[in-house]
Order: C-alpha cells, then sequence, then structure tokens
C-alpha cells in the first residue's frame, strides 16, 4: 500500500462550476492537508482524509475571492 502526504505549498485542488448555465468558474484551492492512502490491486478502496482552508481560494477575481 502506498501512503501519500498532501504537502501546502505542493498541493493544490481545482474546481469549475456553472455560473449562470452560461460559462464556467474555475478555480483552485492552494492550503490542502491529508493524505491518501491508495494500493493498486485494490484501487476502489482508497481513502483520502484531508482538509481544505476554503478562505484560500483562487478564481482569479480578487473581489469574489474575498466573499
Amino acid at each position: 500500500m502506498a501512503i501519500w502526504i498532501f504537502e501546502p505549498g505542493h498541493t493544490e485542488i481545482e474546481f469549475r462550476a456553472r455560473h449562470m448555465m452560461v460559462t464556467w468558474v474555475r478555480g483552485l484551492f492552494k492550503d490542502i492537508h491529508g493524505r491518501l492512502d491508495f494500493d493498486w490491486d485494490s484501487c476502489l478502496e482508497a481513502t483520502f482524509e484531508g482538509e481544505i482552508d476554503a478562505t484560500k481560494i483562487w478564481t482569479g477575481e480578487p473581489v469574489r475571492d474575498t466573499r
């Protein structure tokens, strides 16, 4: 089994969300703490445990990011 430890500053999570059914808003979170336990022979049993600091969101729009 492999265990990965997510380090803040070296890990990010990206997302995208629909805005008014017209366009997509994309962004990411950079402050991730956690770990992933993964075994290639039983990959459907992988587990993730972690925390994301939602106050450190980045979407490229400073006004939206500070709300």
